[in-house]
């Protein structure tokens, strides 16, 4: 079964790399072993950390730069992505929650890309 934020996220990343914009992906989404957990914690992984942060400033803002959660249609944030993204609303970043790729593209084009 596709899973839907996946398959987004790919599309989002296409679009990405094709404006040449510096970003990266922070995947805290995926299943793995308490081992594997525990390492990537150690080395920073952070629950409520958006799945990509994008470095580059946008055309249209004054923000340090931007980061986006992908959401299917359906999703919420979890409390800890509340907590995370708020945190960085108030240190200036642009924060996108975007609920699939047609969304994400449309609100990052409001910035000026």
């Amino acid at each position: 079964m596709a899973n839907p934020e996946h398959e987004a996220q790919k599309q989002v990343v296409e679009y990405l790399r094709w404006l040449g914009v510096s970003f990266a992906a922070i995947p805290n989404g995926a299943k793995r072993s308490f081992k594997h957990a525990s390492w990537l914690k150690a080395e920073g992984l952070t629950k409520g950390a958006p799945d990509i942060v994008i470095f580059s400033k946008p055309p249209r803002s004054s923000c340090v730069g931007v980061v986006m959660e992908m959401k299917s249609e359906k999703g919420r944030l979890s409390p800890d992505q509340v907590e995370f993204l708020d945190k960085l609303k108030k240190q200036n970043w642009h924060v996108i929650v975007a609920y699939g790729a047609d969304d994400a593209i449309i609100q990052l084009k409001s910035l000026g890309w």
